[in-house]
């Protein structure tokens, strides 16, 4: 290391409203915390995404290309600035961050003269289940070759590290996997949502909350909707709407038990809900169940990525297969079931509050830092 105190450069692609600007949030307020000097480097979010206002309590440098829609001329402009940041920063380490974030940032960092130590975090990977076989076979070629200037990975859960240790991404470097961090949060302050004439008060509600994207399969919620009209779903969230995305197949009409919203804070959400709801066909470690927990609410989950490593099936919720009739099985039996429901509700908080502390998700990683540059 070049002095006395470690520098840390991060690099994500943008700071969007989501479980991962809220890990790097935590983890840039640890690092100042521990008198670790860094500094996040952004890019901006969509017109269809919402930023995390929380940027604004860090130390942060914004360049414009490094999200995932720029073009080819903004990307080369955001890595020729990129690298020139950081010969002036000159950080003893770069933790680079999604797909884009990580491509150009570990490029970057490859094109210096006096390269720092390099770690890729994995939040998650697009490696199964989100594009076309030739896009993702383009994608997993750019991440075996990016594998090869990476000093180590970060993993956001074992399941996850272990699907990228099967696809060769992570071969003999270090790799170490950790558990996001999540704040408890003020219960209380959700009745004016519970006077909303499209949410009945006395019905019981099953919520998710999430980026509306193809891989979630809020498909499979219209469905178990449609079967069960005694249930109010309520599904929140950034992204085109669940009706348009499905318009084929759903008529707004005829789900009058579905109230679909933009973003709401989780503070805010969780507490109408009885259950939470987790459809998709791939994971990394989901943040939603983890913040239901903390309001008391069981998750039923599909068992992807490393989601069983945040609901413990049978104690705290559920995990099941990618089966309408066994999401629809689960769901009805805390439906049907309070006394169930709220202990695992009560199970699933404690369960959330022990495993993913913000000061012990924080330690871990600076752990790792200090190995890597050892």
């Amino acid at each position: 290391m070049k002095g006395v105190t470690l520098k840390v450069l991060n690099i994500m692609s943008r700071f969007n409203v989501g479980g991962t600007s809220k890990w790097l949030y935590h983890l840039c307020k640890g690092l100042d915390e521990n008198g670790i000097e860094n500094i996040l480097v952004i890019g901006d979010c969509p017109d269809y995404e919402i930023e995390d206002t929380r940027i604004k309590e860090l130390r942060s440098e914004r360049i414009p290309g490094l999200n995932p829609s720029s073009s080819i001329p903004q990307s080369i402009r955001a890595f020729l600035l990129l690298r020139k940041l950081i010969r002036h920063f000159e950080p003893d380490l770069i933790n680079t961050h999604a797909s884009k974030g990580g491509f150009i940032g570990r490029l970057a960092a490859y094109s210096v003269l006096q390269k720092p130590k390099v770690i890729h975090t994995y939040h998650g990977h697009v490696l199964r289940g989100y594009f076309s076989w030739p896009k993702q076979n383009a994608i997993y070629a750019v991440e075996f070759a990016l594998s090869f200037i990476s000093d180590a990975f970060i993993v956001v859960g074992q399941k996850v590290l272990t699907e990228l240790k099967e696809l060769r991404i992570v071969r003999n470097k270090f790799a170490s996997s950790v558990v996001p961090a999540v704040e408890d949060f003020a219960k209380g302050i959700q009745e004016s949502l519970h006077n909303s004439p499209n949410i009945p008060r006395n019905t019981l509600v099953v919520g998710w909350l999430g980026r509306k994207v193809q891989i979630k399969r809020l498909d499979r919620i219209l469905e178990i909707a449609k079967l069960r009209p005694e249930i109010h779903f309520v599904i929140a969230g950034v992204g085109n709407s669940v009706f348009t995305s499905y318009k084929d197949r759903f008529h707004k009409e005829e789900l009058s038990n579905v109230t679909e919203i933009g973003f709401i804070s989780p503070e805010v959400f969780w507490p109408l809900c009885d259950i939470s709801i987790i459809t998709s066909d791939n994971e990394g470690i989901p943040s939603a169940p983890i913040e239901a927990a903390i309001a008391n609410v069981p998750t039923v989950t599909t068992n992807v990525g490393s989601a069983a490593e945040v609901v413990e099936d049978g104690v705290s919720g559920f995990v099941t297969r990618t089966d309408l009739n066994d999401l629809l099985e689960k769901i009805d039996l805390l439906a049907k079931n309070r006394t169930l429901r709220e202990e695992m509700g009560r199970r699933a908080r404690i369960l959330a509050m022990n495993k993913f502390d913000p000061d012990n998700s924080v330690n871990s990683q600076i752990a790792i830092y200090r190995k890597i540059l050892e």
